[in-house]
C-alpha cells in the first residue's frame, strides 16, 4: 500500500456459509466499500474504491493481484470448501 490511501489492497474474508458481509471504511480519498454474498460455493463480491486511488485486488482462484481504478467493481468466484 501507498501512503495517503493512493493504493491499498482488498482480500476478501474466508467464509465458508452462506451469508452476506457489508464493510465499508473512510479514507482521504473517500469510502471504501466492500459486499460480498456468499450461496452454496458461489462469491459475488462488489467493492469501491475512492477516486484518486488504485485497489490491488486478491481474488481467490486467480494468480497474483489485480490492479482496480476509481468506482465500482463486481467479481465472481468458486469457493474452494
Amino acid at each position: 500500500t501507498k501512503a495517503g490511501w493512493e493504493e491499498f489492497e482488498l482480500r476478501p474474508a474466508k467464509a465458508t456459509r452462506d451469508h452476506a458481509y457489508r464493510i465499508s471504511f473512510p479514507t482521504v480519498k473517500g469510502i471504501v466499500k466492500s459486499d460480498w454474498k456468499i450461496e452454496g460455493n458461489r462469491c459475488d463480491w462488489t467493492f469501491t474504491v475512492p477516486q484518486g486511488s488504485k485497489a490491488k485486488v486478491y481474488v481467490p482462484g486467480n494468480e497474483g493481484y489485480t490492479s482496480f481504478g476509481p468506482g465500482e467493481h463486481t467479481v465472481n468466484y468458486k469457493l474452494f470448501k
